[in-house]
This record gives structure tokens, sequence and C-alpha cells, in this order.
């Protein structure tokens, strides 16, 4: 029982802090478009200092930034395009990278959920 009160706890920690930063994040009209986010492992549990790439598959760049103590991310300023998102950290994997469409003045924010590179089938 105490694992599951742990596991909603630590899921409402996280959905918290998502739509704190995204609050955060409100745009004016004619601001940048920004991704903003946290960082988990299976359990729900934040991950500090994760690599996070968006890569611009329109005009073949990348902008990269790093989770903070509190697992959380942002990547800004954005150019309208299309992106794939990457994670990466020494203990931790995304398995599968994140799409994501970009439209003049959009926030998105993301929640993504890491596995042990141990465990990667």
């Amino acid at each position: 029982m105490n694992f599951l009160i742990q596991r909603i706890f630590r899921f409402g920690i996280v959905l918290l802090l998502a739509l704190a930063a995204s609050a955060a994040n409100a745009q004016e009209p004619g601001s940048n478009p920004t991704i903003t986010g946290a960082v988990t492992d299976p359990e729900g549990a934040v991950i500090p200092g994760v690599q996070i790439t968006a890569e611009n598959t329109d005009r073949h760049s990348t902008i990269k930034a790093t989770t903070n103590w509190a697992g959380m991310f942002k990547l800004a300023p954005l150019a309208v395009g299309h992106y794939v998102i990457r994670a990466k950290s020494r203990d931790w994997i995304l398995k599968e990278p994140v799409k994501v469409t970009i439209e003049v003045s959009s926030n998105v924010t993301l929640v993504l959920k890491m596995e042990g590179k141990g465990k990667r089938k």
C-alpha cells in the first residue's frame, strides 16, 4: 500500500511541476515558441542532469538543454517546424524519440519517461 501511495505522490509532483512550467511559460502575443517539461524514471521520480536535444528536422538545426535539480527542462527559443526530442544520461535512456510540431507562439509541455540502461529490451 505504501508503494502505491508513493507512486501516486510522485505522479502528482511531476504533474504539478509540468503545470507550473506551463503556467510560467505562458506566451505573450508574438513571443517565441518553447518546449518545457519534466524527465522521470518508470516510477515517476524526477531525474536531474539529463541532456535533452531538440532537432528541427526542417532546418537541420538543434537546441540543447539539461534538466535541473527538479528534473525540469526548457528548450527555447524555437523556430516553427517539426522536431525530434531525444533524452540521454549516463544511467537512463529514452526508449523512443518524441516527435513534436511547433507552430507560431506555441508552448509544448512534455513528460519524458526514461528507463534504466540495464533494463532496455
